[in-house]
């Protein structure tokens, strides 16, 4: 009896799995995204439709800031408001971006939750000038130059649908984003020319950095759109995307626009902003579970 029980047991847990696996090697199977080798699996099978991704993500970010107002300390008497104007440069300053990223598959549809690291840096310049209405050539002309700097935690939602072209799968997305202010600082530089006494007299540059969180909202809410393609290496994905986020509400914070003395003194107050970006993201994507006994999650 003992001796039947032991081959009995030899049997199911050697045996049986070596013969398996040998009539399975013996057939050529494609697999499919989702899907057990060998045939497509009944519609109703949800376990094989779906797949759960995970994994992570870095790139770059270029920011537009937008001014929707423009504020000024100094108030105009004898020249027109627009000269208190700031000029902003768009998509010069690349900031970063890391984070994971959390996907769920089902038929070609992918529900991505991607929390990270994101920063945006802008730069605008204003300037300051005064002559003499008697003289014009006695004059004192002030650069201002500054550089913005912020640090969110961000909450992307996205939905991405993806075209099957071998390895390769191309995808289309939407989706949208919550973000929450870490911290920001900004960096001014002065410059000039004082002509004042008739001769020509650069002022020399300085550089000063001062904290600027309270001159921002905490939060930062948009939409976005966007391309790139799915590669299949094996069981992991990799993932290049770029996309366009479109700021939906002003993030300046207009209770603490004046609150900075040092700003003041430069006659510089914060704008209504919105921020627009272009992003560009690399991932590599892990699945959390295999779909066949071969230990196999895609094609």
């Amino acid at each position: 009896m003992k001796k039947l029980l032991l081959l009995s047991l030899i049997y199911f847990f050697v045996l049986a799995p070596v013969l398996s696996q040998k009539k399975r090697s013996k057939s050529k199977q494609k697999t499919y995204v989702g899907q057990t080798p060998g045939a497509r699996p009944n519609k109703k099978d949800n376990f094989l439709n779906t797949q759960w991704w995970m994994g992570m993500r870095i790139g770059t970010t270029l920011t537009e800031a937008v001014s929707t107002a423009s504020y000024s300390v100094l108030s105009p008497i004898d020249y027109p408001d627009e000269f208190n104007n700031k000029v902003y440069d768009q998509y010069n300053n690349p900031g970063l971006t890391a984070g994971l990223e959390f996907v769920f598959f089902i038929k070609g549809f992918n529900i991505g939750f991607a929390p990270n690291y994101r920063q945006h840096v802008f730069t605008y310049r204003s300037n300051a000038l005064w002559s003499n209405p008697e003289n014009a050539t006695q004059k004192t002309e002030v650069n201002y130059e500054h550089v913005v700097d912020m640090e969110y935690i961000d909450l992307p939602l996205s939905i991405k649908y993806e075209f099957e072209v071998k390895d390769f799968r191309p995808f289309v997305m939407v989706g949208g984003y919550y973000s929450t202010l870490m911290d920001a600082t900004k960096e001014y530089t002065i410059s000039g020319v004082d002509q004042s006494t008739g001769g020509q007299v650069p002022i020399q540059s300085e550089t000063h950095t001062i904290g600027a969180t309270d001159l921002f909202i905490k939060s930062s809410l948009g939409i976005m759109a966007g391309v790139g393609t799915f590669y299949n290496a094996g069981n992991v994905r990799i993932q290049f995307e770029a996309s366009y986020r479109l700021g939906m509400h002003n993030i300046t914070n207009a209770n603490n626009r004046y609150t900075d003395n040092r700003l003041a003194g430069l006659g510089d107050a914060m704008d209504d902003l919105k921020m627009n970006s272009i992003n560009i993201n690399l991932g590599i994507l892990l699945p959390l579970k295999f779909l066949s006994k071969n230990y196999r999650a895609t094609e």
